[in-house]
């Protein structure tokens, strides 16, 4: 099996907790400050990361790189701040599968932009998993 099934497995399992515990901090304390202390979360690893790979991590490269990384974290808060707003009034059963629909954007962007492409069975999948998205979260 591909590496990459392994680490896809661990996304998997890593954002099904973090949709329960997202929900816990909401419910205890307020989206704001599940917000502060989950970005903080975040704050740790940087630092762990660069010790560890310090040889084959350069923070260095095109400016149009930089920027992007910077915003991809940019948009990662904001999908966190939506996110936690959401919990504070949302069941995290309907909550979590109706926000994992986020990939679409993902892929919307990819075929139009990146030029990927996705086979007919690829298409089929994703389309199967719009539909039990969408009837797990009504």
């Amino acid at each position: 099996m591909p590496s990459w099934i392994y680490w896809s497995i661990l996304t998997i399992i890593s954002f099904g907790l973090w949709g329960v515990f997202s929900k816990i901090a909401v419910d205890s304390m307020g989206w704001r400050n599940a917000t502060i202390l989950y970005t903080l979360g975040f704050v740790w690893v940087a630092p762990v990361l660069f010790l560890l790979y310090r040889p084959s991590i350069h923070v260095v490269g095109n400016d149009i790189a930089i920027v992007f990384a910077l915003l991809a974290g940019a948009v990662s808060v904001a999908a966190i701040v939506g996110f936690n707003i959401a919990l504070t009034t949302g069941e995290a059963a309907v909550v979590v599968p109706l926000t994992s629909l986020y990939p679409l954007i993902t892929i919307v962007i990819s075929l139009l932009f990146l030029h990927e492409k996705l086979t007919l069975t690829q298409g089929i999948g994703i389309s199967l998993a719009i539909v039990a998205v969408i009837l797990i979260s009504i």
